[in-house]
This record gives structure tokens, sequence and C-alpha cells, in this order.
């Protein structure tokens, strides 16, 4: 019994010392560079309003259905007093999709290019929400 205890205690000393005495023998290292700095980009800011298209079906078999995300929209819109962000007018520019997926594509389409929305909603319908994804893609 002693013998083990001999032996542990002898092993714990050699682990000690080994803990100690090698890293005083390691090599110095010298601290990394930091990278140069860059020059930051100046960001451009955005100017003019703040565009969000809306492509709800308000007329046509689905008007109930997008006549009621667009009451919802305008709800919420006065409810939070929200009319600039970032010093930017908050404007809205409807198109009418009528639950049609070919109408609802033109709609996406002149929505973001002819109208250069920030950002569009809508395609309540899923057949209307598919092209319109297509053609978000394809921009």
């Amino acid at each position: 019994m002693k013998k083990v205890k001999l032996g542990l205690l002898l092993g714990l000393v050699v682990v000690l010392v080994a803990a100690f005495a090698l890293p005083g023998c390691a090599p110095e290292v010298a601290p990394p560079e930091a990278p140069p700095e860059e020059e930051e980009e100046e960001e451009e800011v955005p100017v003019g309003p703040i565009k969000i298209g809306i492509n709800f079906p308000l007329t046509g078999p689905k008007a109930n259905f997008g006549t009621m995300d667009w009451l919802s929209i305008q709800m919420a819109y006065a409810k939070f007093g929200v009319e600039e962000v970032g010093g930017r007018p908050i404007r809205f520019v409807i198109e009418d999709n009528r639950g049609d997926p070919a109408t609802g594509k033109s709609a996406f389409e002149k929505l973001a290019i002819l109208d250069e929305v920030d950002v569009v909603l809508g395609g309540y319908t899923s057949s209307v929400g598919v092209v319109q994804a297509a053609a978000a893609n394809d921009l």
C-alpha cells in the first residue's frame, strides 16, 4: 500500500514539475499583428419614401380576403402611428391581382420594376404566390 501511495505521489510531482517547467521552454512568440485597418466605405443612404407594394385580390372571387388584408394593414398603420422610418415616409402602392396568377405576376413585375417598391406584400392565393415568387427569382 505504501508503494502505491509513493508511486502516486511521485507521479503527481512529475506532472506538476512538467506543468510548470515546460511552458518556460517554449520559444517566445510575437503577438499576432493586427490586420491593417481598412477604410470604411460610406454607405449610400436611401432617400425618398419607403414604398410598400400591395398585391392583393381586391376584385374578383377572392376580393373579400384581399380587401380584409388591405384593411388590416391600414388599421395597423393607423394604430401604431408609424408614418416614417429613419426619416423616410412610408407610401403604399396598390395593385389588384384579382386572384389570377397571370395578373398577379404582371402586378408584381410592375411594382418591382416600374414603381421600384422596396417590398411587396401579397399573393393571398397559392397560385398567385407561386408565380410572384418565380417572378421575384427572375429579377
